[in-house]
């Protein structure tokens, strides 16, 4: 599988793992998450960073990013979401096609 399509599965996988919890939560928390179990800390550190970057995960505040909750992006790119809303940023190129 090619890197840039672990870095997709990686992304969604936080993103399901940061939803699953109503409280703001840490990498540390989430890392066991079956929806990251083939993905390294290291890797994970790196998307966690991106996400927040980009609006898909909010730092709480006074935290540094450590803490974190979904944002409503974040939440239109769940598998469960309608399709039409995915970003490209999680998704790969062929989101919401």
């Amino acid at each position: 599988m090619g890197n840039k399509s672990k870095i997709y599965r990686t992304r969604r996988g936080l993103l399901i793992a940061v939803a699953d919890y109503v409280n703001p939560v840490d990498l540390d928390y989430v890392i066991d998450h079956p929806a990251l179990l083939d993905v390294s800390r290291d890797e994970a550190v790196v998307q966690w960073k991106n996400l927040i970057e980009n609006g898909f995960l909010q730092g709480l505040p006074g935290s540094k990013g450590e803490y974190v909750t979904i944002t409503a992006e974040g939440r239109k790119n769940l598998p469960e979401s309608p399709r039409e809303g995915y970003s490209p940023y999680v998704w790969g190129p062929t989101a919401g096609v």
